[in-house]
């Protein structure tokens, strides 16, 4: 078996970055659940080419605070910043990436179906659809 040794402030990075991104993709699936948005309006909004967006959103760029802030613009929704003291609350340092995405899954998908509820299995499951309509649309 193979382990990597990350540090913790890697490891805080990585956390972050995959809990901001999975907040952008949940937030772009919503508005395209309810307003028709797609990669290419978001990109005519901000001027850029829709392959720029997909690679934002897939996580094949690195996304800067001020795309960020883009993209939550682009998006309508208004970007929130908070430092929280490590020891004010339990940090989950096990945290992955498919969590943070299940997550963000789950709760853009119960407010779209609104009466449907939904478990973890399927969110598994739009997670990688959402991940191959991306793919499809670029």
């Amino acid at each position: 078996m193979f382990y990597l040794d990350i540090d913790p402030r890697e490891e805080t990075q990585a956390n972050y970055m995959a809990l901001v991104r999975a907040k952008l993709q949940a937030a772009y699936v919503q508005a395209k659940h309810i307003r028709g948005e797609t990669l290419q309006s978001i990109a005519d909004k901000l001027g850029v080419n829709k392959s720029v967006i997909y690679r934002q959103l897939s996580g094949e760029a690195n996304l800067t605070v001020k795309t960020i802030a883009d993209l939550s613009w682009a998006l309508n929704k208004e970007p929130v910043f908070d430092l929280i003291d490590r020891g004010a609350r339990e940090v989950k340092t096990s945290a992955k990436t498919s969590e943070y995405r299940d997550l963000a899954t789950r709760v853009v998908f119960d407010a779209a179906t609104r009466s449907k509820k939904t478990n973890v299995n399927s969110a598994k499951d739009r997670t990688s659809s959402f991940e191959s309509g991306l793919e499809q649309v670029a």
